[in-house]
């Protein structure tokens, strides 16, 4: 399980660019899956499957929190991913290597294009 998976290529933009990305991603996860589980003979193949489960889920579930996936640009992202802490999980089916996606603000604590735009078109209706 390393790091290769953790990066993808940068979008060029079009949400039906980031959707075809993310099925690819979980097709390639899947067949990962199935190429652990049907090793004959090794006993830490359920736990290794668990470990690629996990760690896949959490980097989607960072990229729903972000609303953007990595190197996305978008307008409605709400921060930046910031690497993984690396945290050790013991199963019955053996001890899980877990990568726990990080992330961090927007710089200065500013909130991005489209907030910022909803906020202001706000400010300028109630004014009037």
């Amino acid at each position: 399980m390393s790091g290769d998976s953790d990066r993808r290529p940068e979008a060029t933009g079009s949400t039906s660019d980031g959707i075809a990305a993310d099925v690819r991603a979980a097709d390639e996860l899947a067949r990962r899956i199935l190429r652990t589980l049907s090793e004959a003979g090794r006993l830490g193949a359920m736990a290794e499957a668990m470990q690629t489960l996990l760690n896949e889920a959490m980097k989607l579930e960072r990229s729903e929190f972000l609303r953007a996936a990595p190197g996305e640009r978008t307008d409605e992202r709400t921060g930046y991913a910031n690497g993984f802490k690396d945290k050790a999980l013991r199963t019955r089916a053996g001890e899980l290597a877990l990568r726990i996606p990080q992330v961090r603000p927007l710089p200065g604590g500013r909130r991005s294009a489209s907030t910022r735009n909803r906020w202001s078109a706000g400010c300028a209706v109630s004014a009037r």
